[in-house]
């Protein structure tokens, strides 16, 4: 792939012309007749400069007696803002000798480039709205194939912007204040915390059935089915972090309005990460509603009290909210929201251009488009980063908490991304080179032959930004240069070579499948596939595997998956944040991203301990240094997604940001 240039370089008229002469002279008799003379000029544009130095020399045949001056152009590369054209004069004419002189000049003609400008571009206003009055309907990627339901069926990506709430938010400047949450109290042992509950909160009701009012007895059961060690059965957004914050300890209801939290080990961003609508979204839901109806009926319908209330889903086809009027935190003003799925980004942009969608999230090259179109745009989040997980390196033999030996089931096959601490001498190593080392060496030319530049200009449209350690923010000030990877197709192909895995006769290496996501979520699989064919340029042969993300994702919490994949990060993280859960046996009964290393555990042990900021800092720089050393997760890009939106129908949309995306964002949509 090559970057597209957007400039077209022109000539216009000449502004000078410095003449270099040089002759030679043959002399042939001829008779003398009369004199004609006749000049013949033209200019002709390039689009280049010629670096090419060139003689041209014509023989004409002469039957009257004249004079001819035949001139010869050099093309050659003058400084300055300058390029070279070709200009051709002759001049005839008769002269009164017994003699034809034929002259051979040489002219350099200089022009100084005019650049004409590029026509203005035709902005066409948005369309008028098609949608019903008072509806905000979406073209969307995909509807979750959960659908509604429990925390434990992965409500997780629509239902804390909609349907239901969490104890804690946070407001229009990001600062995290208390929202089911009345008041909160830490405890001494900073290892749980005391919540007051907001009184007067309702359930949203069903066929005629009230479910009463938020309580202290909801809020723990919902905690409770969400945390995969108190309910194996969760598949919950992040079980691998929760479960690992939370571990086995159950949430206690004291009495109506007041909660006893407890986990396993103290985090800073506990309030934020596990217990707030910017975090892993694991929502207040109804405990009588699931006791009064059972599991299906959750299943199809979410019992929150969130502004919107679930009223109609379809599995791969749509969502239908309808608005809550009177809500007690943010009342929407406007009756209904629609997910329609959507998955082709031509179709969504003919949706948006026809008023038919009022908003969308196409990709980022077409909503650039829509906006010179009079579309506006509203931010998603602080930006997803997503780097590269090499799964199967699983170098734990006890679990980092419990001590109790860990099964392992991905040294099966020797893979040359995957490195085994067991045995390190196997039968295709590198005189000097371990099994560790061997895999670390492809990892890191994996790493180095990753163009993330052009992956931000060519798919993200220019407003991405290329990251080089998934875990580790460049924008932030603690950022360090050392932690990069440059783009060195070279220096990757020589590191494979040292790891002992030469081209073959076809150029191949070594085969190396990759997991891609499915087409509904389109710009990760574009990336899959776009690194895959930078890896195929190194001599790795990678088919990219693209099928629905609930057939991957048991692999990674089981464990058993050994292909690498693209996978996304929260943005904008706090250094100081205790990270690296998801490549640590502390995730065990939950989701990981299929690296287990004790280095991991450790730099996530010690942050959550540590009560200094500036040593939490440093803990983790120490990581950064193991991530860039060992390359298990490197860095891609960072995707800053946008909902594009006909401001023909919405007047305006501002709403609070969390650190892991937006809060009830479709409550803060006013409509014209």
């Amino acid at each position: 792939m090559n970057n597209i240039s957007s400039w077209i370089i022109f000539a216009a008229v000449s502004s000078a012309l410095i003449l270099m002469a040089c002759s030679t002279e043959v002399v042939r008799e001829v008779p003398v007749e009369r004199v004609v003379t006749q000049e013949v000029v033209r200019e002709v544009p390039v689009e280049k400069i010629v670096e090419v130095e060139k003689r041209v020399i014509e023989t004409v045949e002469i039957e009257k007696p004249v004079e001819v001056i035949k001139e010869v152009v050099r093309e050659v590369e003058v400084p300055g803002e300058t390029v070279v054209v070709r200009e051709v004069v002759v001049e005839v004419k008769e002269v009164p000798v017994e003699r034809v002189v034929t002259k051979i000049e040489e002219r350099i003609v200089v022009v100084t480039p005019v650049p004409i400008p590029t026509p203005a571009r035709v902005v066409r206003p948005a369309p008028s709205p098609k949608t019903k009055a008072g509806e905000v309907r979406f073209a969307t990627n995909y509807v979750p194939d959960s659908g509604g339901g429990r925390n434990a069926f992965y409500g997780g990506p629509y239902s804390s912007k909609t349907t239901c709430e969490d104890l804690f938010t946070v407001n229009m400047a990001g600062e995290r204040i208390g929202k089911l949450a009345k008041s909160w109290e830490l405890h001494a042992d900073y290892l749980g915390a005391t919540v007051n509950i907001q009184e007067n909160v309702p359930f949203h009701s069903f066929e005629g059935r009230d479910f009463g009012n938020v309580t202290a007895a909801d809020v723990v059961w919902s905690i409770n089915d969400a945390n995969p060690h108190t309910n194996p059965q969760s598949a919950t957004d992040g079980s691998g972090n929760l479960g690992a914050f939370l571990g086995s300890n159950e949430q206690v209801a004291v009495d109506e309005n007041t909660v006893e939290l407890s986990w396993a080990s103290f985090l800073p961003q506990w309030q934020q990460a596990f217990f707030g609508e910017d975090g892993l979204q694991e929502c207040i839901l109804s405990k009588g509603a699931f006791d009064q109806l059972g599991e299906d009926w959750y299943v199809d319908h979410t019992a929150g009290s969130g502004p919107f209330k679930l009223i109609e889903w379809v599995r791969g086809d749509r969502f239908i909210f309808e608005a809550v009027p009177d809500h007690w935190w943010k009342a929407p003003t406007y009756s209904s929201l629609v997910w329609a799925q959507t998955p082709d980004p031509t179709v969504k942009q003919a949706a948006l251009e026809a008023g038919s969608a009022d908003v969308s999230d196409v990709p980022t090259s077409q909503s650039l488009d829509l906006q010179e179109s009079g579309f506006k745009t509203a931010p998603t989040s602080a930006g997803a980063a997503y780097g590269l997980w090499f799964s199967g390196n699983l170098w734990e033999e006890t679990h980092a908490k419990t001590g109790e030996t860990l099964e392992r089931n991905t040294y099966v096959h020797d893979l040359p991304w995957i490195g085994n601490p067991f045995k390190p001498d196997d039968n295709n190593n590198p005189p000097g080179i371990d099994d560790m080392e061997q895999a670390r060496l492809v990892r890191e030319a994996i790493a180095f032959a990753i163009d993330r530049e052009l992956l931000n200009d060519e798919i993200l449209g220019g407003v991405g930004l290329p990251i080089h350690q998934l875990l580790f923010d460049p924008r932030d000030p603690n950022w360090d240069p050392k932690w990069a990877f440059g783009y060195d197709p070279a220096y990757a192909e020589s590191l494979l070579d040292k790891a002992g895995y030469p081209r073959g006769s076809d150029g191949i290496r070594f085969e190396m499948p990759m997991y891609g996501w499915n087409y509904g979520r389109a710009t990760r699989a574009a990336l899959s596939d776009a690194v895959g064919g930078m890896l195929r340029d190194i001599g790795i042969d990678v088919p990219v595997n693209h099928y629905a993300y609930e057939v991957w994702r048991p692999g990674v919490v089981t464990r058993s998956a050994v292909e690498p994949w693209l996978d996304g990060w929260s943005a904008l993280m706090p250094y100081d944040w205790p990270r690296a859960i998801q490549c640590s046996s502390l995730s065990r009964g939950g989701k990981s991203r299929g690296v287990e290393a004790p280095q991991c555990s450790e730099a996530n042990l010690m942050a959550s301990a540590e009560q200094d900021y500036d040593k939490r800092i440093e803990i983790n720089r120490k990581f950064a240094d193991f991530m860039r050393e060992q390359a298990l997760a490197p860095g891609v890009v960072i995707l800053r997604s946008v909902w594009t939106y006909n401001p023909n129908k919405i007047e305006a949309w501002s709403y609070p940001m969390g650190f892991r995306g937006a809060i009830n964002p479709w409550a803060h949509i006013e409509l014209k």
